[in-house]
C-alpha cells in the first residue's frame, strides 16, 4: 500500500485531508502539537515534531511514496515585519532541509500548497494563469513564491515530481475559528450570535474552494503522473465579499444588525480568480459545490 506524509497534518486542509487519505493509502502525519482526532480517524503514525525545527527529516521519510507539504507557520499581513524569521527561517529554509533529505533517500514526489489568493498580487488578467507573473504583495505571499522557486529547482536539477498548487480561499465545516481564519464561517457564527462584522474592502471579488471539491483533487494529483507540475484549484464563480454576505443572510434567513466598510489592508490583493482550465484539462476535475449549497452545509453544522 502506498504511504503518504502529511505536514501540516492537525490544520484545516490537513485534517480534511488525512480523513480522505486513509481510505486509500497508509498515512504518516506530522504536527506540531498533541492531536488525538487523527488516530482516531485512521492515521496509522501520528508523530509530534515542529517542522521549523527540523534539519534532517530522514526518519520521517521511510517508506513514504508522496509527501503533502501544507504547513505554514504564518497568515498574510501587511509590511515586512517577519520576514527574515518567519517566513524565512521557519518556512523556506526547512522546506530546502525536507527536499534535501528527500533527495537522499530517495523520495520523489512532493504536493506544495501553495496560495492563489496571494502569490499572483494584482495583476491586469483576470482570471490568473499558472504562467502569469508572480507579483506577491505581503511576506506569506513572497514566502509560497520562494518555496515555489525551490521546488522548481529541485524538480530540474534532481528529477523530482514537485507538483505545485495554487488553491483559492478554501472554506468549509470544521475551520478553525480561533485563528480568525475564513470569512465565510466566521461571518455564519457572528450572524447567529448577533454580533456586529467589519469588512475589509467589500468590491474586490474572490473564488471560494469548499473543502471536499479541494481534498478531491489534492487525492487525484497524489496519483498525477503527467507532464504539469504549477496547478490552480478554485472554484468556478467569483463573489464579491458583499454578494458573500447576501448569501449567509439568505441561508441562516436573518440580516446583520451592524456591518462596518473599512478600506482594503495595503497587503489585500483587488481581485482574486484563478483560471483551473488546465487541472480541468489534466485531472479531468472539477469542482461540484456551489457557494449556496457550501454556506448551507457549514450553517446545518454549526
Amino acid at each position: 500500500m502506498k504511504k503518504c506524509l502529511v505536514l501540516g497534518a492537525s490544520g484545516f486542509i490537513g485534517k480534511n485531508l488525512c480523513a480522505e487519505l486513509v481510505k486509500v493509502c497508509s498515512v504518516r502525519a506530522l504536527v506540531r502539537r498533541p492531536n488525538t482526532y487523527l488516530s482516531e480517524i485512521g492515521v496509522q503514525e501520528v508523530i509530534q515534531a515542529d517542522f521549523s525545527q527540523i534539519t534532517d527529516f530522514t526518519p520521517y521519510l521511510e517508506g513514504v511514496d508522496t509527501v503533502y507539504h501544507l504547513i505554514s507557520t504564518s497568515l498574510p499581513k501587511e509590511g515586512t515585519d517577519g520576514v527574515a524569521d518567519q517566513e524565512i527561517q521557519k518556512n523556506v529554509i526547512p522546506t530546502v532541509h525536507l527536499l534535501e533529505s528527500m533527495k537522499r533517500v530517495g523520495v520523489k514526489k512532493m504536493i506544495f500548497a501553495s496560495s492563489g489568493g496571494t502569490v499572483y498580487g494584482d495583476h491586469g488578467d483576470i482570471p490568473a494563469k499558472e504562467t502569469d507573473a508572480l507579483n506577491p504583495k505581503s511576506a506569506y505571499g513572497l514566502q509560497k513564491r520562494l518555496i515555489e522557486d525551490c521546488l522548481h529547482f529541485y524538480r530540474v536539477a534532481c528529477g523530482m515530481q514537485t507538483r505545485i498548487v495554487r488553491i483559492s480561499n478554501p472554506y468549509g465545516c470544521g475551520q478553525q475559528l480561533d485563528k480568525n481564519q475564513g470569512v465565510i464561517p466566521i461571518f455564519i457564527r457572528r450572524l447567529l450570535a448577533d454580533e456586529p462584522i467589519t469588512v475589509w474592502g467589500g468590491e474586490n471579488k474572490r473564488d471560494y474552494i469548499f473543502m471536499n471539491d479541494l481534498i478531491e483533487a489534492l487525492i487525484m494529483m497524489g496519483d498525477y503522473e503527467g507532464k504539469e507540475f504549477v496547478f490552480n484549484i478554485a472554484g468556478d464563480q467569483v463573489y464579491s465579499i458583499k454578494e458573500v454576505i447576501e448569501t449567509i443572510e439568505a441561508v441562516v434567513g436573518k440580516s446583520f444588525r451592524e456591518i462596518t466598510f473599512e478600506q482594503p489592508k495595503s497587503s489585500d490583493v483587488g481581485n482574486t480568480c484563478l483560471d483551473i482550465s488546465l487541472i480541468r484539462r489534466e485531472l479531468n476535475w472539477h469542482p461540484h459545490t456551489t457557494l449556496r449549497d457550501g454556506i448551507e452545509q457549514i450553517y446545518r453544522e454549526m
